[in-house]
Parts: structure tokens; sequence; C-alpha cells
């Protein structure tokens, strides 16, 4: 019996092969690289709203935090050389807006794409990918304040006046 164990070369992510037998074995790939997946949420994001956001096999849902705290997702391991990042969808009473960045093999990794989703290239050798979500709440819709319209302030300026001319009536007849 033969114990074999090599690194795969070529197009893909690379993969280590290891597989025991004479001849005609059987072997398994397990990819090299991997993505994790984090959020950061803002110092004012409203309790118990959520993030959630899934890419290249990794997911990420989390709870917000207050403090700007981080929420670590799943690693999952990535298949390719190429990694799509969607806009991460929220619940809760807050609005908020975000952006990604992501790191491979510890260095800062470029996106290609100026709106989600982003795509992240990474090449054979890439064995570590972390992005992170980073959030920030974003003001709600802008509601005007109700106001009198033009007519209610005609007939206020004529109760005013009818109060007046009536108490001046009442002072003169003394």
């Amino acid at each position: 019996m033969t114990n074999a164990s090599l690194v795969a070369t070529g197009g893909g992510a690379g993969a280590v092969v290891n597989g025991s037998g004479a001849g005609a074995g059987s072997f398994t790939a397990t990819p090299l690289a991997s993505v994790m997946l984090r959020g950061t949420w803002p110092s004012d994001a409203t309790a118990g709203d959520t993030l959630s956001v899934s890419a290249g096999g990794a997911s990420l849902t989390s709870a917000a935090l207050a403090g700007g705290n981080t929420t670590q997702g799943t690693r999952a391991p990535l298949t390719g050389t190429s990694l799509s990042l969607p806009a991460p969808s929220y619940g809760g009473a807050s609005t908020y807006a975000a952006t990604v960045s992501c790191t491979v093999n510890g260095a800062a990794a470029t996106l290609t794409g100026t709106a989600f989703p982003y795509t992240l290239n990474v090449s054979p050798s890439s064995t570590n990918i972390v992005c992170t979500y980073t959030s920030r709440v974003t003001a709600g819709p802008v509601n005007p304040v109700p106001t009198l319209n033009e007519w209610a302030l005609v007939l206020m300026a004529l109760g005013v006046a009818g109060f007046a001319w009536q108490r001046r009536k009442t002072l003169s007849g003394r």
C-alpha cells in the first residue's frame, strides 16, 4: 500500500490531494483557500437590528452590537479564483449602508466594481481570505413638518382681529 500526498497545480484555487492505494487509489481534494465574513457595527446601531450576507459558501448573520464591535461569520472553502460579494441585507428599526473590504493572506485586496456586488479575484496561492462588511447608520427619510396652510392662517388672523376689536369695544364702553 502506498500513501501519497501532493499539491495539485494548474487552474483553480489549488488543492491538497491525499489518498492511498496501489495504482488506482481513491483521492479527495481539499481547497486551500477559505473565506471568512465579518461584520462591524457602528456605535449608534440599534439593538436587535440584524445583518445577513452570504458569499462563496461563507455566511454571516448577526445582531447589532453597540460600540463598533465586530461579529465573525462562518468560514468556508473557496472554489475558483473569484468571489462575488453581494450587498448585505438588514433588518430592524434603523437604516444602514455598508462598505466591504477584504484581505488575502493578511494583505489588503483590491475589489473590482463600483457598487455591490463587488468581485474579489484571487490567485491559486491564496489561502486566507477575510472580508469585512462595515455598516453605518444612514439618515432616514426627511418628513416635512406639518404647517398651517394659507386659508388657516387667514382665518386665524381674522379670529385674532375680531378678539382685539371686541376687547377694545368692551374697554371703551366702560
